[in-house]
């Protein structure tokens, strides 16, 4: 056995007081590595809730892609038929190429597509785009004369705006 002598003396409250801090220190080391095991797993956690949701939005966007492709494949149908049955026909040819628009029509209606109403209404950079202008005394400036192409909105947001024509006597 060898004993060290020391030239200080040992104090009894030093040492327990560093094997209070040992300890301290170790439960300290326990809670630091069980909040990085936590962040690690609320990290994994957050990546796969990403990714999830870039899945979800994808199949959402095919999902619309894939309705707008067999509305076009309809219309595109429509107008074969139109072609196929007028036989020379311009009456028959003029009544499926109505069949086509109204079915058109029904389509943009169910995507909340609506058209822009333009005639006799007053100018509006939201709404209408300016292509031309007339001079027609008695009649106000800004006042849509004539659609040069209609404009549509979806959902409260311009689609494509109204080409127009308007009144500037000035």
């Amino acid at each position: 056995i060898i004993i060290i002598l020391s030239s200080k003396p040992v104090n009894k409250n030093n040492v327990e007081e560093t094997l209070k801090l040992k300890k301290q220190l170790k439960k300290e080391k326990q809670t630091s590595k069980s909040y990085l095991n936590q962040l690690k797993y609320l990290q994994a956690d957050f990546d796969n809730y990403r990714k999830s949701i870039d899945r979800q939005v994808d199949d959402k966007i095919m999902m619309y892609k894939q309705d707008l492709i067999l509305n076009i494949v309809e219309i595109k149908e429509d107008i074969e038929r139109a072609v196929d049955n007028s036989s020379h026909n311009v009456k028959e040819l003029n009544s499926g190429l109505k069949m086509i628009n109204n079915n058109l029509d029904k389509m943009l209606k169910t995507t909340n597509v609506v058209e822009i109403v333009c005639k006799n209404k007053f100018f509006d950079p939201n709404f209408h785009e300016i292509v031309s202008t007339s001079k027609k005394s008695g009649m106000p400036d800004n006042l849509i004369t004539k659609v040069i192409r209609k404009g549509y909105v979806i959902d409260n947001k311009v689609l494509r705006h109204s080409l127009v024509e308007i009144i500037k006597n000035k």
